[in-house]
């Protein structure tokens, strides 16, 4: 009997020892847990941060985007206008080259017209001219026929 008490008594002790392990064991997790909770909630935490400096970042970049966009689309827009300034430059350019043509030819045609001018004033001076000395002959003749007849 006393060895049967003995052998509860020892398993009593060994259960005790056990509680007790398990109690310092729970202990050490806890304060294990501490840090480790600690960390993870760290880890979580510059999570959430990388993720928001991440979707913040994304955002930041859509506004230049959404100005690149809207740019493009003007710019589009403007391509029809641009396509008929150059086909109204290439006219212009063509009327222009024609008009210069047209202004050598002008020239030639003042300086022409310049010249028969001139001759023209020369041919109305020997006309004149011309008048004056028929009259005078005329007018000579008559007084010596006149003189002759009388």
């Amino acid at each position: 009997m006393n060895q049967a008490k003995g052998n509860q008594f020892a398993a009593q002790a060994s259960s005790n020892a056990d509680r007790e392990g398990k109690k310092q064991a729970s202990r050490h997790r806890k304060i294990d847990a501490g840090p480790r909770k600690a960390t993870v909630e760290s880890c979580e935490c510059l999570k959430k941060i990388v993720d928001l400096d991440t979707k913040s970042t994304t955002t930041a970049l859509g506004v230049p985007e959404a100005v690149n966009n809207s740019a493009i689309l003007k710019y589009r827009d403007l391509e029809g206008y641009i396509n008929e300034l150059e086909e109204n430059c290439e006219s212009v350019e063509q009327s222009d080259m024609q008009i210069l043509k047209t202004n050598v030819q002008l020239d030639t045609l003042e300086k022409r017209v310049g010249n028969l001018e001139a001759l023209t004033d020369q041919l109305d001076k020997w006309s004149s001219q011309l008048e004056k000395t028929t009259r005078k002959y005329r007018d000579d003749r008559r007084t010596k026929h006149r003189d002759s007849f009388w």
